[in-house]
C-alpha cells in the first residue's frame, strides 16, 4: 500500500510533497485572501489554517534555487 500521507515527486526544478509541515501558510493565506474569487471570505489567517489543519492529504509545490548552494 502506498502511503500518500508523505510522498514526494520532482520535475526539473520543482517539488510536489505531501508534507503539511512544509506548507507556508502566510502565503496560503495570502493568495486565498487576496488572489483567489473562491477564497476572499478567508480574512483571518485561522481561516486559512483550520482547512489544512483538519485535512488529511495537502500538496505543495516548491520551486527549487539550483543556484543556491
Amino acid at each position: 500500500m502506498i502511503n500518500l500521507l508523505q510522498q514526494q515527486w520532482g520535475y526539473k526544478d520543482f517539488v510536489i510533497n505531501t508534507t503539511k509541515e512544509e506548507l507556508d501558510i502566510d502565503t496560503v493565506h495570502q493568495f486565498l485572501s487576496k488572489e483567489s474569487y473562491i477564497g476572499r471570505k478567508a480574512s483571518q489567517l485561522k481561516m486559512s489554517k483550520k482547512p489544512i489543519d483538519h485535512t488529511t492529504l495537502c500538496f505543495g509545490m516548491y520551486h527549487i534555487n539550483k543556484d543556491m548552494s
